[in-house]
This record gives structure tokens, sequence and C-alpha cells, in this order.
């Protein structure tokens, strides 16, 4: 039986801008949020805009559901059971980007002192 929750329209559309599906894992719709995810990634090599259409379209959707989530128009069964753990890989990918383009300004730094 669903539950009745409320979904911010907000933070869908934010965690799907940050990440490409993660606001259809926040709203529980596991499956469309990998599709969406593989989609912009495959669209982005073959043609750039493609991708960027689809991060769009992923924008307004997971917005669009949360809104209708609140509205029980559509059943909200829980966030995905991917949903941590992509938000943890994705805190994990920007800790390691902040390393390393603090080693490479450091090493261009000492390098630049010879």
């Amino acid at each position: 039986m669903p539950r009745t929750a409320t979904r911010s329209t907000v933070a869908a559309g934010v965690l799907s801008l940050l990440c490409c599906g993660l606001g259809q894992l926040y709203n529980g719709q596991t499956l469309k949020g990998v599709a969406l995810f593989s989609g912009a990634i495959i669209a982005s090599r073959v043609y750039n805009l493609l991708g960027i259409i689809i991060i769009f379209f992923a924008i307004f959707d997971a917005s669009t559901t949360a809104t209708k989530i609140n509205h029980g128009k559509v059943p909200f069964n829980g966030k995905s059971i991917l949903f941590w753990p992509v938000v943890i890989l994705y805190i994990i990918l920007i800790i390691v980007v902040i390393l390393f383009v603090g080693t490479l300004a450091a090493g261009l730094e000492s390098f630049s002192n010879f």
C-alpha cells in the first residue's frame, strides 16, 4: 500500500540537476532514474546537445512527479534503494576531484618555483 509522503519539488529538480536521474530515485522511480542516467550518458557521447536535453527533461520530470506525488496522483513507495548509494558515490567523487585539483595546484605551484 502506497504511503503518503511529501516530496520537495525543488529537491527533486536540484538532485536531477546534480546527477541526471537522481531526482527520479528520490521520487522512488528506480527504473526511470537509471534509464535517464544511462540515456544522458549515451546521448552525450553521440551529440552533446542531446544529453543536455535529456538532463533538462529529467529535471522537469522529477519536479512534476514530486508535485503529482504530493497531490496523490502518483503513488509513492519510498525512495529508491539506489538513492543513498548514488548520493554517497557522488560525494566521494566530489571529494576526489577536490583533492585532485588541490594536488594539481600544489604541483604546479612547486613547478613554478624552479
